[in-house]
């Protein structure tokens, strides 16, 4: 977040494309509304193509 905005000043972080993604990823990372705080697990696939489309992300 302080890459974003060194005081955390929340125009900065809330009024910008760069800050939304800053703090969206600062709240992943701090597993942030996580029931259990434990990894995400990834979805199930149910086809060859959407386990491609999962790994390429």
């Amino acid at each position: 977040l302080y890459k974003v905005s060194n005081d955390i000043y929340l125009p900065d972080i809330l009024g910008t494309k760069e800050g939304i993604e800053a703090l969206a990823l600062f709240l992943d990372k701090l597993r942030a509304f996580m029931k259990t705080g434990s990894p995400k697990q990834p979805p199930m696939c149910h086809t060859l193509e959407e386990e491609e489309c999962i790994l390429e992300d």
